[in-house]
């Protein structure tokens, strides 16, 4: 199945429930599930996954939660590569030089999660297990430190470290590895080297966010601000 891919004038696509096309016209009129938009000097689009911090509300996540399931018991001083797969969102975008999304939409109800205590924790977008078209794979390379065994029941990272890469005219996404070191008290994350045969996906721009959020760009920053590694220190 190509899922991701240029939806072109007269053409459309079906992702699960959701049906889109462009329609031909002056201009093109962009139509998913009832949702429409017109599109002045845009004759094509994209469809590539999109960041988990759209939905359900642009800004809510600044952190994704990555369940293990089976859980993984790590022995001691033992390393361990695995792969998951978690369902992605998926975006339509303007392949302009400057990226506007037209559309977001999920594939499953987005769902939260409370890494830590309810009164204290941090807010997480749950990124449900899942197999086929419009997942992502996350590699990630597990290596503990411990003298004990050390159960891994999820992997908590801020959306900065949940670097997504996919390959056009395939079905296929990946994040960035997370290289993943249990300290026995606590996990630090950090992302790996990009894959060299995908892309990143097309992002918008701060000010692009800034516009669409209709809040103060330092506010923003929190939610995009980079970081170079995690810990993970309330439990996995």
């Amino acid at each position: 199945m190509v899922l991701y891919t240029t939806l072109s004038k007269g053409s459309s696509v079906s992702i699960g429930e959701h049906r889109i096309e462009l329609r031909d016209g002056d201009p093109p009129r962009y139509v998913r599930n009832g949702y429409e938009v017109l599109l002045a000097g845009i004759d094509r689009l994209l469809i590539h996954p999109a960041p988990p911090i759209y939905l359900p509300i642009l800004g809510l996540f600044r952190h994704v939660m990555i369940p293990i399931k089976p859980a993984i018991i790590v022995g001691p001083r033992a390393e361990i590569e695995v792969v998951r797969r978690v369902v992605t969102d998926i975006a339509v975008s303007t392949p302009t030089e400057e990226v506007e999304y037209v559309d977001v939409f999920p594939l499953r109800t987005p769902k939260m999660a409370v890494y830590g205590r309810p009164a204290d924790g941090l807010l997480c977008r749950y990124m449900f297990p899942g197999e086929g078209p419009g997942t992502i794979e996350v590699q990630l390379r597990i290596r503990s430190d411990c003298r004990h065994p050390v159960t891994l029941n999820r992997i908590v990272v801020p959306t900065s470290l949940f670097r997504i890469f996919y390959a056009p005219e395939s079905d296929r996404a990946v994040t960035a590895p997370l290289d993943v070191t249990l300290e026995c008290d606590v996990a630090v994350i950090r992302a790996g080297e990009e894959p060299e045969d995908m892309v990143p996906i097309p992002l918008e721009t701060e000010r692009m966010l800034t516009r669409r959020m209709q809040v103060e760009p330092r506010i923003l920053r929190t939610v995009l601000a980079h970081v170079e590694e995690f810990i993970m220190d309330r439990g996995y």
